[in-house]
C-alpha cells in the first residue's frame, strides 16, 4: 500500500484546503483594498487596517497549507469520500456571521449577540448547553461593555420598536 505522506496523498488533508481557502481570502481583501489610502501607523488611512489582516490572513494561510503539505502522515483529520463532518463548523460559522449582519441594526447588540452565538454553538458536536449559555451571558456583556459603553459606537443595542 502506497504512503499517503507523498504528492498522491496531500488532496486528502484537511490543513492543505484550509491553507489555501485562507490565502484565497487574503488575496480578495488585499485586491479589494489596493485602491484605499495606506497612511501610516500614526495616522492610519482607509486601507491601512484591512490589509494588516489580509497580509496576517495571508501569513497564517501559508503556514498552515505549509503545515498540510510537510506534516507528518496520519489518519485522523485525512478527508474520506464521505466524511461530511468538516462542513458542519463551516456552515454553522458562516450562518452565524450571516445571522449577526442582518440582525444588528434591526434586532439591536444584544438580541444580535445571542442569536449569533447560538447559531454558532452547533458547530460542534460536543457543545454542554450550560457552559455555551454561561460563555453567551459573559461575551454578550463584555462586547456591551466594550463597543456600546466603551467605543460609544452607534448601532441600536435594543430593537427598535
Amino acid at each position: 500500500m502506497r504512503d499517503k505522506a507523498g504528492p498522491a496523498g496531500i488532496h486528502r488533508r484537511p490543513d492543505v484546503y484550509v491553507g489555501l481557502i485562507f490565502m484565497a481570502i487574503a488575496s480578495l481583501g488585499l485586491y479589494l483594498a489596493k485602491d484605499y489610502s495606506m497612511g501610516t501607523a500614526v495616522r492610519m488611512g482607509t486601507g491601512y487596517v484591512p490589509t494588516l489582516l489580509c497580509w496576517t490572513l495571508m501569513t497564517l494561510g501559508a503556514i498552515v497549507l505549509g503545515m498540510g503539505i510537510f506534516g507528518r502522515n496520519s489518519s485522523e483529520g485525512a478527508l474520506g469520500g464521505k466524511d461530511v463532518a468538516v462542513l458542519r463548523p463551516l456552515f454553522f460559522v458562516t450562518l452565524a456571521v450571516v445571522v449577526f449582519a442582518y440582525s444588528i441594526e434591526t434586532l439591536g447588540l444584544i438580541i444580535a449577540l445571542l442569536a449569533t452565538m447560538t447559531v454558532g454553538s452547533f458547530a460542534t458536536a460536543s457543545l454542554r448547553w450550560i457552559e455555551a449559555v454561561i460563555a453567551m451571558a459573559a461575551l454578550t456583556v463584555v462586547c456591551w461593555a466594550v463597543f456600546s459603553v466603551g467605543l460609544a459606537l452607534p448601532f441600536p443595542v435594543w430593537p427598535r420598536l
